[in-house]
Protein backbone atom coordinates (compact mmCIF):
# COMPACT_ATOMS: atom_id res chain seq x y z
CA UNK A 1 0.00 0.00 0.00
CA UNK A 2 2.85 2.52 0.48
CA UNK A 3 3.79 2.68 -3.44
CA UNK A 4 0.19 3.08 -4.04
CA UNK A 5 0.00 5.90 -1.73
CA UNK A 6 3.39 7.44 -2.94
CA UNK A 7 1.63 7.02 -6.41
CA UNK A 8 -1.27 8.82 -5.53
CA UNK A 9 -3.79 6.63 -4.38
CA UNK A 10 -6.88 7.96 -2.91
CA UNK A 11 -6.37 7.14 0.38
CA UNK A 12 -7.58 8.56 4.02
CA UNK A 13 -5.80 6.24 7.19
CA UNK A 14 -2.91 4.34 6.07
CA UNK A 15 -2.41 1.73 8.90
CA UNK A 16 0.55 -0.64 8.74
CA UNK A 17 2.37 -3.64 10.10
CA UNK A 18 5.58 -2.00 10.69
CA UNK A 19 7.30 1.49 11.49
CA UNK A 20 9.58 1.13 8.30
CA UNK A 21 6.54 1.57 5.93
CA UNK A 22 5.01 4.86 8.02
CA UNK A 23 8.37 6.26 7.88
CA UNK A 24 8.76 6.07 4.73
CA UNK A 25 5.56 7.93 4.23
CA UNK A 26 6.84 10.09 6.65
CA UNK A 27 10.15 11.13 5.04
CA UNK A 28 8.11 12.30 2.05
CA UNK A 29 5.79 13.97 3.84
CA UNK A 30 2.50 11.93 2.51
CA UNK A 31 1.45 11.86 6.09
CA UNK A 32 -0.28 13.89 8.43
CA UNK A 33 2.76 13.73 10.83
CA UNK A 34 0.67 14.83 14.22
CA UNK A 35 -1.85 12.16 13.54
CA UNK A 36 0.37 9.49 13.53
CA UNK A 37 -0.04 6.58 16.65
CA UNK A 38 1.04 3.46 17.21
CA UNK A 39 -2.63 1.58 17.94
CA UNK A 40 -1.09 -2.06 18.36
CA UNK A 41 1.46 -4.31 18.33
CA UNK A 42 1.04 -7.79 16.65
CA UNK A 43 3.38 -10.05 18.36
CA UNK A 44 5.82 -12.30 15.76
CA UNK A 45 4.98 -16.30 16.66
CA UNK A 46 6.67 -19.44 15.61
CA UNK A 47 4.08 -21.70 14.13
CA UNK A 48 4.36 -25.74 13.01
CA UNK A 49 1.21 -27.65 11.45
CA UNK A 50 -1.20 -29.33 13.88
CA UNK A 51 -0.08 -33.16 13.04
CA UNK A 52 4.04 -32.51 12.85
CA UNK A 53 5.89 -35.33 14.21
CA UNK A 54 8.97 -32.76 14.62
CA UNK A 55 9.29 -31.80 18.22
CA UNK A 56 10.04 -28.28 17.83
CA UNK A 57 9.63 -26.22 20.76
CA UNK A 58 11.22 -23.07 19.55
CA UNK A 59 13.98 -21.50 17.05
CA UNK A 60 16.93 -23.67 18.29
CA UNK A 61 14.61 -26.39 17.19
CA UNK A 62 14.82 -25.63 13.62
CA UNK A 63 18.14 -26.46 13.02
CA UNK A 64 17.43 -29.96 13.27
CA UNK A 65 18.46 -31.66 10.00
CA UNK A 66 14.51 -33.02 10.32
CA UNK A 67 13.62 -29.48 9.49
CA UNK A 68 13.82 -29.08 5.81
CA UNK A 69 11.61 -26.25 4.89
CA UNK A 70 11.31 -23.04 6.85
CA UNK A 71 8.31 -20.92 6.01
CA UNK A 72 9.61 -16.75 6.17
CA UNK A 73 8.56 -13.79 4.41
CA UNK A 74 10.49 -12.03 2.27
CA UNK A 75 12.63 -10.01 4.64
CA UNK A 76 13.11 -7.13 1.59
CA UNK A 77 9.71 -6.88 0.44
CA UNK A 78 7.23 -7.76 3.51
CA UNK A 79 7.34 -6.26 7.33
CA UNK A 80 7.17 -9.97 8.41
CA UNK A 81 9.92 -10.93 6.62
CA UNK A 82 12.34 -8.40 8.43
CA UNK A 83 10.81 -8.53 11.94
CA UNK A 84 11.76 -12.99 11.60
CA UNK A 85 15.15 -11.69 10.01
CA UNK A 86 15.75 -9.47 13.25
CA UNK A 87 14.75 -11.98 15.57
CA UNK A 88 16.67 -14.94 13.65
CA UNK A 89 19.69 -12.82 13.44
CA UNK A 90 19.45 -11.46 16.84
CA UNK A 91 19.11 -15.19 17.84
CA UNK A 92 22.43 -16.12 16.12
CA UNK A 93 20.51 -18.43 13.43
CA UNK A 94 20.03 -16.48 10.62
CA UNK A 95 22.74 -18.03 8.42
CA UNK A 96 22.26 -21.19 9.86
CA UNK A 97 18.70 -21.43 8.59
CA UNK A 98 19.28 -19.77 5.14
CA UNK A 99 19.44 -22.88 2.91
CA UNK A 100 16.11 -24.03 4.35
CA UNK A 101 13.99 -20.60 4.13
CA UNK A 102 11.24 -20.98 1.81
CA UNK A 103 10.08 -17.00 0.85
CA UNK A 104 7.01 -15.84 0.79
CA UNK A 105 5.10 -12.43 -0.55
CA UNK A 106 3.00 -11.93 2.70
CA UNK A 107 2.33 -13.36 5.93
CA UNK A 108 -0.56 -15.11 4.71
CA UNK A 109 1.20 -17.07 2.10
CA UNK A 110 3.62 -18.11 5.30
CA UNK A 111 0.28 -19.37 7.07
CA UNK A 112 -0.63 -21.20 4.02
CA UNK A 113 2.74 -23.01 3.34
CA UNK A 114 1.94 -24.48 7.04
CA UNK A 115 -1.61 -24.69 7.20
CA UNK A 116 -0.94 -27.19 3.95
CA UNK A 117 2.32 -28.69 5.89
CA UNK A 118 4.58 -27.53 2.93
CA UNK A 119 6.74 -26.46 5.35
CA UNK A 120 7.79 -27.58 8.55
CA UNK A 121 7.65 -24.24 10.31
CA UNK A 122 6.65 -20.51 9.62
CA UNK A 123 7.03 -17.20 11.36
CA UNK A 124 3.52 -15.68 10.67
CA UNK A 125 2.42 -12.41 13.17
CA UNK A 126 -0.27 -13.48 16.05
CA UNK A 127 -3.31 -12.10 14.59
CA UNK A 128 -2.67 -13.94 11.52
CA UNK A 129 -2.03 -17.31 13.36
CA UNK A 130 -5.42 -16.68 14.96
CA UNK A 131 -7.00 -16.99 11.52
CA UNK A 132 -5.56 -20.32 10.37
CA UNK A 133 -8.37 -22.90 9.54
CA UNK A 134 -9.73 -24.61 12.78
CA UNK A 135 -7.17 -27.76 13.31
CA UNK A 136 -4.58 -26.75 10.62
CA UNK A 137 -1.49 -25.29 13.21
CA UNK A 138 -0.57 -24.77 16.44
CA UNK A 139 1.54 -22.01 17.78
CA UNK A 140 4.61 -22.83 19.44
CA UNK A 141 5.86 -19.78 21.14
CA UNK A 142 6.12 -15.98 20.93
CA UNK A 143 9.55 -15.30 19.09
CA UNK A 144 11.27 -12.45 21.11
CA UNK A 145 12.03 -9.43 18.71
CA UNK A 146 14.36 -6.40 20.06
CA UNK A 147 11.82 -3.91 17.90
CA UNK A 148 8.62 -4.02 18.70
CA UNK A 149 6.28 -5.09 16.14
CA UNK A 150 4.00 -2.09 16.84
CA UNK A 151 1.43 -0.99 13.86
CA UNK A 152 1.36 2.84 13.40
CA UNK A 153 -1.57 4.68 12.16
CA UNK A 154 -2.02 8.01 10.40
CA UNK A 155 -4.09 10.18 8.03
CA UNK A 156 -2.56 11.18 4.54
CA UNK A 157 -1.82 14.28 3.39
CA UNK A 158 -3.47 14.47 0.36
CA UNK A 159 -6.58 13.08 1.96
CA UNK A 160 -9.76 14.91 1.12
CA UNK A 161 -12.06 13.72 4.40
CA UNK A 162 -8.89 14.67 7.02
CA UNK A 163 -11.53 15.66 9.46
CA UNK A 164 -13.53 11.81 9.39
CA UNK A 165 -9.61 10.40 8.80
CA UNK A 166 -8.83 11.79 12.16
CA UNK A 167 -12.46 10.43 13.79
CA UNK A 168 -11.40 7.24 12.59
CA UNK A 169 -7.94 7.00 13.94
CA UNK A 170 -9.00 8.44 17.01
CA UNK A 171 -12.04 5.49 17.33
CA UNK A 172 -9.18 3.27 16.51
CA UNK A 173 -6.85 4.72 19.19
CA UNK A 174 -9.77 5.50 21.65
CA UNK A 175 -11.27 2.64 24.26
CA UNK A 176 -13.96 1.21 21.98
CA UNK A 177 -11.64 0.64 19.45
CA UNK A 178 -8.52 -0.84 21.18
CA UNK A 179 -10.94 -3.19 23.09
CA UNK A 180 -11.73 -4.56 19.59
CA UNK A 181 -8.36 -4.97 18.87
CA UNK A 182 -7.91 -6.55 21.91
CA UNK A 183 -10.86 -9.33 21.26
CA UNK A 184 -9.34 -9.94 18.04
CA UNK A 185 -6.02 -11.19 19.67
CA UNK A 186 -3.65 -7.74 18.79
CA UNK A 187 -1.76 -6.55 22.20
CA UNK A 188 -3.36 -2.89 22.83
CA UNK A 189 -1.13 0.44 23.22
CA UNK A 190 -3.65 1.98 25.57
Amino acid sequence: MCKQIEGGAPVDVFASADEAQMNILASESLIVNNSRKDFAQNPLVLIVPENSALNITGVKDLADPKVKKIGVGNPDTVPVGNYTRTALTEAGFWSQLGNKMVFAEDVKQVLTYVERGEVHAGFVYTIDAKTAEPGTIKIVRNVPVSIPVKCPIAVISSSEHKEEAQKFLDFVTGKEGQDILKKYGFVSQS
